[in-house]
């Protein structure tokens, strides 16, 4: 649950942009970023100061130093992951105070397909999916089975084609997780087709 934002302190307006955090955290002025993944990107009331790793203060990374006392609302971010909104009350304390978050992947359907793994082709794709009775679909249209577009010596038959432009390919199969990838057909790219590889993982069907 959302925990509410707690009332700003005199000296500081606060961020009007979120009206709810994750989690609260009271802290010093210096402040240190443990974010797993360590790329992922950290706004400071709507301002993007930089990557998390660049503020861990370990060995040749600083710490981030906030402007002033009162409340700050950070957001981390990183593509294909749900965001993470952190309430920070400061006072002009000593010391560095690690901000730690672990992001969490977004459900499959959910990820921009900007963010997915992208491949590019001029024409189309062969699948070679385990287990291979997963089902296909392409922006969200059936289109059968994995094992029907096995691609055997670039047999247009056995290809999954695709009309230009970036389409999303899903393969879904009960008792497995879901897997969404890209496909992005035009005119300029190295290979007529390719062949994508998948293991799909047990767990609870997309």
């Amino acid at each position: 649950m959302p925990v509410p934002v707690p009332t700003p302190s005199e000296d500081r307006q606060s961020a009007p942009s979120e009206p709810a955090a994750d989690k609260v955290i009271r802290s010093g002025l210096e402040v240190s970023f443990k974010v797993t993944p360590a790329d992922s990107y950290v706004l400071v009331d709507g301002t993007l100061i930089g990557r998390a790793e660049e503020w861990n203060g370990e060995k040749d990374h600083r710490s981030y130093t906030l402007p002033g006392t009162g409340s700050y609302v950070i957001k981390i971010k990183h593509s294909g992951m749900e965001d993470m909104r952190v309430m920070v009350e400061a006072a002009a304390t000593r010391g560095v105070t690690p901000i730690v978050a672990n992001l969490k992947a977004l459900p499959a359907e959910n990820v921009d397909v900007g963010d997915l793994r992208t491949v590019r082709v001029r024409q189309g794709i062969a699948l070679k999916v385990e287990p291979d009775s997963a089902q296909v679909q392409v922006d969200g249209q059936q289109r059968g089975i994995a094992r029907q577009y096995p691609g055997h010596f670039g047999r247009a038959s056995e290809l999954l084609l695709l009309d230009p432009g970036r389409h999303r390919v899903t393969l879904t199969l009960p008792g497995y997780r879901r897997y969404d990838f890209a496909v992005e057909v035009y005119a300029g790219a190295e290979r007529d087709h390719e062949e994508v590889k998948v293991v799909l993982t047990r767990g609870a069907s997309g």
